[in-house]
C-alpha cells in the first residue's frame, strides 16, 4: 500500500524551507483564498453525481500527446500521461479524478513529483484535499492541503501544483463557491425524495378509529385499541387480514401524500442538467452524433483546452513553451462519429493527402498496417494556374477561344 503522504511529502522536504513562518496570501478581492471541499453537499446527490461522472468518463476518453521536446524526456512524459501517471493510477483514471473533483469543488490540483537530482518528473498525483489555505514565503506562493483524515497535512508549492479552475470569476485565484447556489436545488431534491419515502410509508399503513357499540370504560377502551394495533397494524409477520365482531367497527382514515409532480421533477432536473452542461440523452446514452458533437464542443472541448494550457505551463519552461513545446489533450479516442461519417472524413481526407491510410485505420479502431504512414493524394487535383497546361490547351489556342465567343 503506497503511503500518499509520504509521497507527496519527500520530494517537498528536500527542498522547501525548514521552521519558517508563512503568511497569508492578500489577494484584490479575497484577504486569504480559501478553498473549502463540497463533497459531502454535493456529490452524494445521485443525480448531481450521475453529471460528474457522466462529464469525467467523456473527459477521461481525452489522449494527452506531447509535442515538440526531446525524444528522451518526450517519451517519459507521454509515458506518464498515455500510461501511468503514478505508481497507483492509469491515464482514464487520473483524467477522470482531475475532472470529478474540478466538477464537485469548482478546483483541482495535480502535484508535479520531481526527481530533484535530475529535475525529471517522476510523477503527477491529484491531491483530494478538504479544505486549501493559500500561504506566501519569500515571494513565492503555496499551498496547505488539509485531508479528511483530519491529522494530514501538508504545503506544497504553487509552481509544481497544477491547479484547474471551474468557474472562475469572483476570487482571484481560485473557482468561485457553488455550495450557495446549489443548495436550494438539493433541498428541493431532497424534499422529494423524503416524499416518496413518506408516500410509500403512509400507502402501506392501515390508518383509522376504532367505534365500539355502548359504553366502555377507558381501561378497557385503551386495551382493546392496543390490543388491535399489536395483531394488525405492527405485526409485520401477519397475513394481513383483522377480524372484528359486532360490537366495533373500523373506520379507515385516507391520507394522500403530496409528491411533486412529474412536471416540477423535470424542471428540477434540467436544472442540474444545465448546469453541469449535460443533457438527459447523453446521461442515458441515449444520444446520436448531432447529439454528441453539441456536448463536446460545450463540455468537452473546454476542459480539454484547459487541460492543455495548464499542463503545458506547469510541465514546461517559459523557454521551453517559447519554442513551441506543449501538451495537447485531443480526441483521439473519441470514436462517437458513425461509420457513415468516418468513411466520408477519411474519403476527403485521404485524397486531400490530410490523413494517412493508418490515421483512417485509427478511426475506425484497427491496428495499423505496414507503409500505412505514407500520404497519398488524388491526381485529380490541380494548381489553377497550371489547368490548361495539365489538359494540354495552350494559351493561344484559350486566347482563339475567346476571340470567338466575343465575335459572336
Amino acid at each position: 500500500m503506497i503511503n500518499f503522504r509520504n509521497i507527496l511529502k519527500k520530494p517537498f522536504d528536500n527542498k522547501s524551507p525548514k521552521n519558517v513562518y508563512y503568511q497569508d496570501v492578500q489577494m484584490l478581492n479575497t484577504f486569504t483564498p480559501y478553498i473549502m471541499a463540497e463533497n459531502n453537499n454535493i456529490y452524494d446527490n445521485l443525480l448531481i453525481r450521475a453529471c460528474i461522472d457522466t462529464v469525467a468518463k467523456h473527459t477521461a476518453k481525452l489522449t494527452a500527446t506531447v509535442k515538440g521536446t526531446n525524444s528522451a524526456r518526450k517519451n517519459k512524459l507521454t509515458y506518464l500521461l498515455q500510461n501511468r501517471p503514478n505508481p497507483y493510477m492509469n491515464a482514464y483514471d487520473f483524467i477522470y479524478k482531475i475532472v470529478s473533483q474540478t466538477l464537485t469543488n469548482n478546483n483541482a490540483f495535480v502535484f508535479i513529483n520531481y526527481d530533484f537530482d535530475t529535475y525529471e518528473i517522476e510523477g503527477l498525483y491529484p491531491v483530494p484535499f478538504s479544505q486549501v489555505e493559500f500561504l506566501e514565503y519569500q515571494g513565492e506562493m503555496f499551498c496547505k492541503f488539509f485531508f479528511k483524515s483530519g491529522a494530514s497535512q501538508i504545503i506544497l508549492p504553487y509552481s509544481e501544483l497544477i491547479h484547474i479552475r471551474r468557474h472562475f470569476n469572483q476570487d482571484d485565484l481560485v473557482g468561485s463557491n457553488q455550495d450557495l447556489l446549489l443548495r436550494p436545488t438539493l433541498t428541493l431534491f431532497r424534499s422529494i425524495i423524503e416524499g416518496f419515502v413518506n408516500s410509500v410509508r403512509a400507502s402501506s399503513s392501515l390508518r383509522g378509529y376504532l367505534k365500539y357499540v355502548g359504553n366502555m370504560n377507558p381501561n378497557d377502551l385503551k386495551a382493546y385499541k392496543e390490543r388491535f394495533v399489536k395483531d394488525y397494524m405492527r405485526n409485520i409477520d401477519g397475513d394481513g387480514i383483522g377480524a372484528l365482531d359486532s360490537k366495533v367497527d373500523f373506520n379507515q382514515i385516507k391520507i394522500d401524500p403530496y409528491t411533486i409532480d412529474d412536471k416540477n421533477q423535470t424542471i428540477a432536473n434540467k436544472q442540474i442538467y444545465t448546469y453541469f452542461g449535460v443533457s438527459e440523452d447523453i446521461l442515458t446514452g441515449k444520444y446520436n452524433e448531432d447529439t454528441y458533437n453539441a456536448f463536446y464542443n460545450s463540455t468537452i472541448e473546454p476542459l480539454a483546452i484547459q487541460l492543455s494550457e495548464e499542463f503545458t505551463n506547469k510541465l514546461f519552461t517559459e523557454k521551453e513553451i517559447r519554442a513551441d513545446k506543449k501538451i495537447i489533450f485531443s480526441s483521439v479516442r473519441l470514436t462517437f462519429a458513425n461509420n457513415s461519417t468516418k468513411a466520408t472524413i477519411c474519403k476527403e481526407m485521404l485524397q486531400l493527402g490530410i490523413f494517412t491510410p493508418n490515421e483512417c485505420r485509427k478511426i475506425f479502431e484497427l491496428d495499423e498496417i505496414a507503409g500505412g504512414d505514407i500520404r497519398l493524394v488524388s491526381l485529380n487535383y490541380v494548381q489553377a494556374d497550371k489547368a490548361n497546361e495539365y489538359q494540354g490547351i495552350s494559351d493561344n489556342k484559350q486566347n482563339e477561344g475567346n476571340d470567338n465567343e466575343q465575335s459572336l
